[in-house]
């Protein structure tokens, strides 16, 4: 799951919605522990956030996901920091 090619621009837009797709069902309460994989995933395009953009990427995808966690009443903001949490240069 390629956001963007080595050397290139990430797309901040398409990093927010895979990660919104991903965490989403682990912020609609019920306490259900994210599975490994969704966990990884979600490393994994913070990792080519901050290798193409470095931390200035990541925060920007991170208030994009957060936005959109405040128009449903979700908390996708401190979901997506907690799993992104030694990423680069983030800490949750």
């Amino acid at each position: 799951m390629k956001l963007f090619e080595r050397r290139s621009r990430p797309d901040p837009a398409a990093a927010a919605r895979q990660i919104i797709q991903i965490i989403a069902p682990y912020c609609q309460g019920g306490g259900r522990k994210p599975d490994p994989a969704d966990l990884e995933r979600v490393k994994e395009i913070g990792r080519q956030l901050h290798s193409g953009g470095g931390i200035e990427a990541m925060r920007q995808v991170c208030e994009m996901v957060r936005a959109e966690g405040r128009k449903v009443r979700a908390h996708y903001g401190p979901m997506l920091e907690a799993f992104w949490d030694g990423v680069g240069d983030w800490q949750a």
